[in-house]
């Protein structure tokens, strides 16, 4: 299992921060899927790549996708061809003391945000274990900058199984999180849950420094999420090339 830390967010010059865990495992069990894909070898592979290289270069201006594959050239997002819709359960939280119902429209909303942008469409089932999404809270992360931690399971291939996303009800310190940061954040972190990194860009909103501009998805955001969608899952890392002498 490998398990990967991205760069804190500084919220409202509060240094919260939004964290994306991603951890690769063997899942337990995979979505029915419509479309049976067929590998044809090494020769097929390069093919591909070379294919999504290309489109990238014609179609990646306006985008961070640059950036988030010189962190990883694997290209992680749930796979096409999925006969339902992933299913998503948020759990309320009304044991913790001071978290507020809007908190779960807000959630939801996050999720209805994204869906108009890449293929995945969503519905909200009534329990954790019939869901491919969890959405839970915590009242505080132990780390003074962190509000949100987003866990991926996908397995070598990079096809997304499972995602689970834990947002905070307070910061470190005790101090509530207000409603704006807390949609913010859930929407910032339903954006990793989609496979995402952090934009390089301030004001984006998947920026991984947070200075209260972003109020949603921009359009370096959108484009991005569009393209990552569109290209291949799976490595993009750029076959060798030999001199010749």
């Amino acid at each position: 299992m490998r398990v990967r830390d991205l760069v804190p967010v500084a919220l409202l010059g509060a240094l919260v921060a939004f964290v994306a865990a991603m951890a690769r495992s063997a899942p337990s069990a995979a979505r029915t899927e419509s479309r049976v894909e067929l590998r044809t070898g090494a020769d097929s592979d390069t093919t591909s790549r070379a294919a999504a290289w290309q489109t990238i270069a014609d179609e990646g201006a306006g985008t961070y996708l640059l950036a988030m594959l010189a962190e990883d050239s694997m290209i992680v997002r749930w796979p096409d061809g999925f006969v339902e819709p992933i299913r998503v359960f948020i759990e309320p939280a009304v044991e913790i003391t001071g978290w507020r119902q809007r908190r779960l429209s807000d959630a939801q909303q996050a999720f209805r945000t994204w869906e108009r942008v890449v293929p995945p469409r969503f519905t909200f089932v009534g329990s954790a274990g019939e869901a491919d999404v969890t959405v839970r809270w915590t009242d505080r992360f132990p780390e003074a900058r962190q509000v949100g931690v987003t866990r991926l399971v996908f397995d070598e291939d990079g096809r997304i199984h499972r995602a689970e996303i834990t947002l905070a009800v307070h910061s470190a310190l005790g101090v509530g999180i207000t409603d704006s940061v807390a949609a913010i954040t859930a929407l910032h972190e339903t954006g990793h849950a989609l496979g995402l990194h952090h934009s390089p860009t301030p004001g984006d909103l998947m920026a991984a420094r947070y200075d209260g501009v972003a109020q949603g998805l921009s359009k370096a955001d959108q484009a991005t999420a569009r393209l990552w969608y569109r290209l291949p899952i799976g490595s993009l890392r750029a076959p060798t090339t030999r001199s010749q002498r």
